[in-house]
């Protein structure tokens, strides 16, 4: 690939020129390169990025309107997020629980597409069909069970107390 003028973020090597990444392997600048020349490319990386954003908070919709457990999971998101804040968890306390909602949504999320994907593929009744939905629920089960688990975690000293 032929370089073009501008140098990667560690100003050390040329970029690629119709890619806009560092020529260098393992440079370390994670790629991305803007130079002045750029600015058209760069407008329309941001537009792509907004669209994104758009596109993921339309699923995110989706989900919330279409998915029951979902609104139970948002229900149960507020409960655990209102009783960390009047318990004053600690910021360690705070980052467990981020994630273990994280996951649960995450797994709400995946299970939700793989059901309609499977849906969309194999609309009449197929046993291998019925495992693939019953393997995605079960993630969503084990991922609420962890949450469960690190709720009791954080909040059972703080509520014994």
């Amino acid at each position: 690939m032929e370089s073009q003028a501008g140098l990667c973020r560690q100003r050390k090597h040329p970029r690629i020129r119709d890619r806009g990444l560092c020529a260098a392997a393992g440079c370390g600048c994670a790629g991305s390169i803007r130079v002045a020349d750029d600015d058209g490319r760069f407008r329309r990386f941001l537009r792509g990025r907004i669209a994104s954003f758009r596109f993921a908070l339309c699923g995110i919709r989706l989900l919330l309107s279409s998915q029951t457990n979902a609104r139970i999971h948002s229900v149960a998101t507020l409960l655990v997020v209102t009783l960390a804040y009047r318990l004053q968890v600690s910021a360690l306390q705070w980052g467990l629980l981020a994630t273990a909602i994280t996951l649960v949504w995450l797994a709400e999320a995946l299970n939700t597409a793989i059901e309609r994907l499977t849906d969309l593929v194999s609309p009449e009744y197929r046993p291998l069909a019925g495992e693939v939905k019953d393997l995605a629920a079960a993630g969503v089960l084990l991922s609420a069970v962890g949450a469960v688990a690190v709720a009791c975690a954080v909040f059972g000293p703080l509520l014994l107390q």
